[in-house]
């Protein structure tokens, strides 16, 4: 688990110092990791390893439980772009399956946007709301779009309807 919010920083440096060719040239301008994370978000393209274009890996969703409301940020990590960042990733812990994107099911990095927790894996979270939250996110990641609602109360058959969002509710 993550707890330190200046990783996030550093990892966003990372990321656009690390992809080749432009890849997120839009982040150089960035000012801060607010602005940094914005413009990840934006539906734009990134150049694959054959060339071919991918959707942008980062959407944001709303976990809803039992009177909770837990805004997260979550990084689909895609293949990896060089040797070495294939090898840092291996060096850390992911597994071969993780590190390429032949996989059928997506690794995510979740992070709690309050309080900057962020794990891998969704089993390490310690609590049914994010552990099953992440759960869903990897399972279901090319079905969900940024600013979804995760209803881990839905999900479980414990509510016959899922939650809205309070966006739309508490306006």
């Amino acid at each position: 688990m993550i707890h330190d919010r200046s990783f996030i920083i550093r990892w966003l440096q990372e990321l656009r110092d690390g992809w080749k060719m432009g890849a997120v040239p839009q982040i150089e301008h960035a000012t801060n990791a607010e602005a940094a994370i914005q413009m990840l978000s934006a539906p734009s393209r990134v150049p694959a390893a054959g060339g071919a274009a991918v959707s942008s890996p980062v959407k944001f969703f709303e976990v809803r439980d039992r009177a909770t409301f837990l805004p997260v940020m979550a990084v689909r990590l895609t293949a990896a772009r060089t040797s070495q960042d294939e090898w840092l990733m291996q060096r850390a812990g992911f597994a071969d399956w993780q590190v390429h994107p032949e996989s059928d099911t997506p690794y995510v990095i979740l992070w709690r946007l309050l309080g900057g927790d962020a794990n891998y894996d969704p089993y390490e979270w310690g609590n049914r709301t994010m552990a099953n939250a992440h759960a869903h996110i990897m399972a279901h990641w090319s079905d969900l779009n940024s600013g979804d609602v995760i209803d881990v109360q839905f999900l479980l058959g414990e509510n016959p309807t899922p939650k809205q969002s309070e966006r739309l509710t508490n306006g």
